[in-house]
C-alpha cells in the first residue's frame, strides 16, 4: 500500500493534489494509517507538501524550501509546548 499512495501522490500536482479521503479510498486504509505511511515517506526524504487542500510531489527548490520552513514551524510549535511542561508545577493549574 506504501508503493500505492507515493505513486499517487507523485502524479498529483500543486494544481491538483489528491486528498487523503481519496488515498483512504483507492486504498482501503484508514485515515490513521494513511498519514503514517505519508509520515513515513516524508522520513525517507519524499517532498510530500500538503497545503491544506491535498498533497502533492514537490518538484521545486521552492517546494523544497516550503516543506522545510513547515517543518521547522512545527519543530519551534513543540519546543515551545515542551518548554512550557518542563516549567509547569506538579499540580499546578493556569487559568487563561
Amino acid at each position: 500500500m506504501k508503493k500505492t499512495i507515493k505513486t499517487a501522490i507523485n502524479k498529483s500536482t500543486k494544481n491538483n493534489p489528491i486528498t487523503r479521503a481519496e488515498l483512504c479510498n483507492i486504498t482501503g486504509l484508514s485515515d490513521r494509517i494513511v498519514r503514517r505511511i505519508i509520515a513515513d515517506l516524508r522520513e525517507e526524504g519524499n517532498w510530500i507538501i500538503n497545503r491544506g487542500n491535498g498533497y502533492y510531489r514537490g518538484r521545486s527548490e521552492s517546494d523544497r524550501k516550503y516543506l522545510i520552513a513547515d517543518y521547522n514551524s512545527r519543530i519551534t510549535k513543540m519546543a515551545k509546548t515542551v518548554r512550557s511542561l518542563e516549567n509547569h508545577v506538579r499540580g499546578q493549574i493556569n487559568v487563561l
